[in-house]
């Protein structure tokens, strides 16, 4: 709930059930955490846009670690954006500013980078979603360049899908992505105010939402649940809704009263 800086936990029957975080500088504190991800042990790994840096908490919400800071070198953020983490505990985060991704160990230190303006490959000029596939593919959205870029976990790059506008299968200011237990692509296309899906090849598949009463306004973000429903931030309506596996809207839950400037960003559920 980046517009409040602070974390709020719900139950699988959309109930509200707690919260944690403040705005701060300090560690344990948080300024526009624009990433949510949580590891197989429950542990919450926060991406501190405005600090530069990645925060762990454990679940429940009781302050950890910090990495990162701001730089361009090794292991250091200029705009922190989206977070992914293996099966094998390792930890891709995408530095929107920096036009890369950065991939650390489970305490922090730098392993490797890849993508980048100057990339010999398709450059990324803007990454802000990351998701990892069940085949191990790391999908990134390129939020400048309307496309979905495809990487194996080492770096190297694979192919990317998708061009700017707002025709079916083309993006504006992607932002969040998903993947489900099929492999299936889902896409926060924030700029055209709905969602779309892609089979695990990159073929266009659907779309649902759209701007409107009862719809989207701006998504952020959208998280697949093992029932295969799609929350999605809609972040300019200050609400999650809730979709069936169709597409077709189940549920809304209001985030942030009106009047308040809380941007919804990742959501994530216990594993």
């Amino acid at each position: 709930d980046a517009g409040n800086t602070r974390v709020q936990q719900f139950d699988a029957e959309h109930h509200y059930v707690s919260s944690f975080g403040r705005y701060g500088s300090v560690y344990g504190q948080f300024s526009s955490g624009t990433a949510l991800e949580i590891d197989c042990i429950g542990r919450l790994y926060i991406a501190d846009a405005g600090n530069s840096r990645i925060s762990r908490y454990d679940e429940e919400g009781t302050f950890e670690c910090s990495f990162g800071g701001y730089g361009t070198g090794r292991g250091l953020f200029t705009l922190p954006s989206g977070i992914a983490l293996s099966s094998d505990g390792f930890i891709f985060t995408t530095d929107t500013n920096g036009t890369r991704v950065q991939v650390l160990d489970h305490e922090g230190q730098f392993v490797r980078q890849f993508g980048g303006r100057d990339s010999k490959s398709t450059p990324l000029s803007a990454p802000i979603g990351i998701a990892i596939g069940p085949d191990g593919t790391v999908i990134v959205t390129d939020r400048d360049g309307g496309r979905l870029h495809f990487y194996s976990q080492a770096g190297e790059f694979i192919r990317y899908i998708c061009s700017e506008g707002n025709g079916a299968g083309e993006l504006r200011k992607p932002h969040g992505v998903a993947v489900d237990s099929c492999g299936r692509i889902f896409v926060a296309d924030a700029g055209n105010h709905r969602i779309q899906v892609f089979d695990a090849g990159g073929d266009y598949v659907t779309q649902f939402g759209g701007r409107g009463a009862g719809k989207l306004n701006f998504p952020m973000d959208v998280g697949i649940d093992a029932l295969g429903r799609a929350y999605v931030s809609d972040c300019d309506n200050h609400r999650i809704q809730v979709f069936a596996p169709g597409g077709s809207s189940r549920k809304a839950g209001l985030l942030a009263g009106i009047g308040q400037t809380a941007a919804n960003y990742l959501l994530r559920f216990k594993k």
